[in-house]
């Protein structure tokens, strides 16, 4: 009866201990991104983001607010990565960041898709954007050139996400991803907050004026 009873307590200690899980490596690279005139992004004034999209709904419209890593924008998209250009040798326009030690979480799982977000006037490692802040998105499902697809791997895995053109000498390398694609043509919407006061405000008056 001892023995039995000490089987089951082996087994209740068993299942409530945590499960051991290994950590994601992700590598970023690209060294042609740009502003909305085709402008190579400056060391000095740029931040890219890498982001998830936690619902599998699309990326959406990134609205004013905050961008650090754990922060959602555009409402559940999670950012992963907030970096600055440069990829380590001062290159205007490129990205070259392996980050381990990433952990999926209940909010970003396996099979979430990921883009790369770029803000080419808000500083290098800003922690917020503003109305009216131009940005850039880019993501591919099945990965170009010899990218990964841009979709969250598995646990314990590496990711090597790669967003390359032919439009430069090839400093990392040189793929075939249609330089438009990495232009910042978007521009960031107001808080949903401000859009209500506006609109508030504008009602206000025009009963007013009645």
């Amino acid at each position: 009866m001892r023995n039995i009873a000490s089987g089951l307590s082996l087994i209740v200690l068993f299942s409530l201990a945590p499960i051991a899980s290994a950590s994601l490596t992700i590598k970023v690279l690209s060294e042609t991104v740009t502003d909305s005139g085709g402008t190579a992004v400056t060391t000095a004034t740029g931040t890219w983001l890498l982001v998830a999209d936690t619902t599998r709904d699309g990326f959406n419209a990134i609205g004013a607010g905050g961008i650090s890593v754990n922060d959602f924008i555009a409402g559940d998209d999670l950012v992963l990565i907030n970096g600055v250009f440069g990829g380590g040798f001062g290159v205007d326009g490129a990205i070259n960041m392996a980050m381990p030690g990433l952990n999926l979480t209940a909010e970003w799982d396996t099979g979430d898709p990921l883009a790369l977000v770029w803000f080419p006037e808000v500083g290098a490692g800003a922690s917020s954007v503003s109305d009216g802040d131009s940005y850039g998105s880019y993501t591919s499902a099945s990965g170009e050139d010899l990218s990964n697809p841009w979709i969250t791997p598995a646990d314990g895995a590496d990711l090597d996400l790669q967003a390359l053109t032919g439009a430069t000498s090839g400093f990392f390398g040189s793929g075939t991803v249609d330089p438009s694609s990495l232009e910042a043509g978007l521009a960031v919407i107001p808080e949903p907050s401000a859009t209500l006061l506006v609109l508030c405000s504008g009602l206000l008056i025009f009963r007013r004026r009645r």
